[in-house]
């Protein structure tokens, strides 16, 4: 059963551990998957038929079983070789609709995954605020702490790119709010 992109929105984001647990895309991951396992089925059977041929075609075998044996294992290994044509053709079908079903996916996870990158970006922000403004304490402690000669360098404790990462923490929320 489909579901709308409203439920998806609803739903917890951080159950999803990648695009192929989502919804959208697990029914399609999971035929895409079957049709993998059915091609490397179909290719260890291909390798089982040509050993057969080689074998019986070895010298040394059975004389009197060896041409009706090479002639069913041929015929075989030609039906494996068409089947594994059209199951090439399934498979990239496949893959593109995997793709799309990707797509969509992201596409009906981005509201939510923005909402909760801007609620981050907005706690990042506060707390490197509260950093800045402990910081700024701290230097004008420090410079105190020089005038008077006490000795004890407090300089250590800043942080000199906090004010350039605040600006990118800025940027960053700007681009997701707009």
């Amino acid at each position: 059963m489909p579901q709308t992109a409203a439920a998806i929105a609803t739903r917890d984001l951080t159950t999803i551990i990648d695009l192929s647990h989502h919804p959208l895309v697990a029914p399609v991951a999971e035929a895409h998957r079957a049709l993998l396992a059915r091609h490397a089925s179909l290719n260890a059977e291909l390798v089982s038929c040509r050993t057969t041929i080689l074998q019986a075609e070895t010298p040394g075998g059975d004389p009197l079983g060896q041409p009706l044996r090479v002639r069913d294992a041929r015929r075989r290994a030609e039906a494996l070789a068409d089947e594994l044509a059209d199951l090439r053709e399934q498979l990239g079908r496949s893959s593109e609709d995997l793709e799309l079903a990707r797509s969509q996916a992201r596409a009906a996870l981005r509201p939510g995954l923005r909402h909760d990158a801007v609620q981050v970006l907005s706690t990042a922000l506060e707390a490197a605020e509260a950093n800045l403004a402990a910081q700024t304490a701290i230097e004008e402690l420090d410079r105190r702490a020089r005038r008077l000669d006490i000795g004890l360098a407090l300089g250590a404790c800043s942080d000199p790119f906090l004010v350039h990462r605040l600006k990118q923490i800025r940027q960053a929320l700007g681009r997701l709010q707009d």
